[in-house]
């Protein structure tokens, strides 16, 4: 709670299993209402805040036979826990996280070290390792679920490919930060049928990509 006017809320990073404490990741945001600026440059450590019961409003589905995850910039972050929950499990997953270069991709370190790294695909467009959305869905094995994380573009293009795939919408699940990651990547789609490319700018939907 900023000034009793308003309440933020933040994915958890900490693994499901670890109740001993909350842990959140908080970019300071230029344009900030106050929220970032507030745990920023007012909290500090023995400060006691007032938090919520958590809601989660984006997990795992059990009945799922892979996980896929996609994420964009700060959109990351409730894939780590995630990611922590599933090494207690016996089902497979994958994560692709796009980010515009190695310097902006936030958690890095922590995700090339994972005990399970050979899972973790980094994209990032100042490398030329963007993702290849069209092929990742087009091979998707039955029985996965396909969860999304990031800027608008990024979910907006899952779900335009999804759709022409004709991949089950029950299957499809998003997440998405009220204020908008700059740090999301650039990403390509590349339209299956014709072979077309279209480079989709953070600050662009697909949509207007392809209109021009």
């Amino acid at each position: 709670m900023v000034d009793n006017q308003y309440s933020n809320a933040y994915s958890l990073l900490s693994s499901p299993h670890d109740t001993s404490c909350y842990q959140i990741a908080v970019r300071l945001e230029e344009n900030s209402r106050g929220g970032s600026r507030f745990l920023h440059q007012q909290v500090k450590v023995g400060d006691r805040l007032t938090i919520s019961t958590p809601n989660n409003l984006f997990a795992l589905i059990p009945s799922a036979r892979k996980h896929l995850f996609i994420a964009g910039g700060i959109g990351i972050t409730p894939f780590l826990s995630h990611m922590a929950e599933l090494q207690h499990s016996d089902v497979d997953w994958q994560l692709h996280y796009c980010s515009r270069n190695p310097e902006s991709c936030a958690f890095r370190d922590e995700l090339v070290q994972h005990p399970q790294a050979e899972k973790v695909h980094l994209h990032h467009s100042s490398t030329g390792t963007r993702l290849e959305l069209a092929r990742l869905l087009a091979d998707i094995e039955p029985g996965t679920h396909v969860y999304t994380c990031g800027p608008e573009a990024l979910n907006e293009a899952v779900r335009s490919e999804a759709a022409r795939l004709d991949i089950v919408a029950d299957t499809l699940h998003f997440e998405q930060f009220a204020i908008e990651d700059k740090t999301g990547d650039a990403f390509t789609l590349v339209l299956a049928r014709s072979g077309k490319e279209f480079v989709v700018p953070e600050e662009m939907t697909i949509l207007q990509v392809i209109e021009k």
